[in-house]
């Protein structure tokens, strides 16, 4: 799906400059999810920007494989349990499945194939892949974090977001 909406992605300026928008907004969105929540929790949160991130970041415009990651929030407290963590860390990818409802539901409003169309489109894919990368369980990612809390949380958001993502099977 992703790889359909590339050669438009790269080739018409526009759609490059509202897409490379929504997906700094939805990384902020999503890294505001956690830092709130955390705070909801009564912890510490802040948002850390990574040089190395920001680079990757800027170098995958160019590459058919995105990588948004030009930071992380922090989140700083004595008595963080692991359902805790699970919980903050579930906050992103959720924030980005409901934006690309939206973007979903924005595209029934515009003309099929129009340039918006295929903005909204590539919007709610990013997200979804957003939202899917980061619930891979490994390392440092937000999935790792929901699996150590409760795999039966992850699995059920997994399939949820997959189901979404595969349903975008319709280009614009």
């Amino acid at each position: 799906m992703l790889a359909e909406s590339m050669p438009i992605f790269l080739l018409k300026p526009d759609i490059l400059l509202v897409t490379l928008t929504g997906m700094l907004t939805s990384f902020l969105i999503h890294e505001l999810a956690h830092k709130l929540a955390a705070q909801r929790m009564g912890y510490w949160a802040e948002f850390r920007l990574s040089i190395s991130g920001l680079f990757m970041t800027l170098l995958s415009i160019i590459l058919p494989i995105k990588i948004v990651a030009p930071g992380a929030v922090k989140v700083i407290g004595l008595r963080f349990s692991k359902e805790d963590v699970g919980k903050v860390a579930l906050m992103g990818p959720l924030t980005n499945v409901v934006q690309a409802v939206i973007y979903i539901a924005l595209r029934r409003f515009v003309a099929f194939g129009s340039l918006m169309s295929i903005a909204l489109h590539i919007l709610a894919v990013l997200n979804l892949s957003l939202a899917l990368f980061n619930l891979i369980p490994f390392g440092p990612l937000d999935g790792a974090k929901v699996f150590r809390w409760s795999r039966s949380v992850w699995f059920s958001v997994l399939v949820s977001v997959l189901a979404v993502w595969l349903s975008l099977s319709t280009p614009f």
